[in-house]
């Protein structure tokens, strides 16, 4: 078993049960939480008594963790400290991306449907039915209207009915920053003069570029 941080309002952590291994701490896993499901961090292991009735982690997210122990540790203290939500610090010291929800998506494999089918399992097979593109899972609950699906979808996929695909979290979009260095270096101010004669705003960039040590961005200098 392990123990989740959720950004959420709520002081406290999760704890989830896992078939294998726990994963690290760090790593982010996707777990059910009351009628939905979140992306939240492994923080530790459960180390007190053995907790009954405890759900599962749905997916382990990253092959390792994507958050170092030290800025676990941190955000740890910071909770402590000002009486914070662990998983809301964790969400505001990392990037955007790293708290992006995967997309689950799910599609028929072209079985006929079977007797016995439970009604929760019938009616996920009957929606899939009238798509020919897999569709998401957040959709497919919302119009579902029945809360978590992801007992119909393992059901289902183990059956071999279903096929559920996930495409992992966006990747954060590359930034990128316009340099301005100087080419030539004027040591006099006679020369100085005669590069840039009136032209003062001109006179004034070189000079703070050469206080920048020959390079700064261009945003720092319009």
């Amino acid at each position: 078993m392990v123990e989740v941080a959720i950004p959420l309002p709520i002081r406290h952590t999760f704890t989830y049960s896992v078939e294998a291994a726990p994963p690290p701490v760090g790593t982010r896993v996707r777990v059910p939480f009351r009628r939905e499901e979140r992306i939240g961090w492994v923080v530790g292991e459960h180390s007190g008594e053995p907790v009954q009735g405890i759900k599962p982690v749905l997916a382990v997210l990253d092959d390792g963790p994507s958050v170092p122990p030290d800025l676990i540790d941190l955000c740890r203290w910071i909770s402590e400290y000002y009486v914070a939500p662990f998983g809301i610090a964790l969400k505001a010291a990392l990037p955007s991306v790293l708290s992006d929800v995967s997309r689950d998506y799910i599609a028929l494999t072209g079985q006929v449907q079977q007797e016995g089918m439970r009604s929760r399992e019938k009616r996920l097979f009957e929606l899939l039915e009238r798509h020919d593109a897999p569709q998401p899972v957040r959709t497919l609950r919302k119009t579902l209207a029945m809360g978590s699906i992801w007992p119909e979808i393992r059901s289902l996929s183990t059956r071999q009915l279903i096929m559920h695909r996930t495409v992992p979290p966006a990747e954060p979009t590359a930034k990128t920053r316009r340099v301005v260095k100087i080419a030539r270096h004027l040591e006099s101010l006679g020369h100085r003069e005669d590069i840039f004669g009136r032209a003062t705003r001109q006179r004034e960039a070189y000079e703070l570029l050469e206080a920048s040590g020959g390079a700064a961005e261009l945003a720092h200098l319009i």
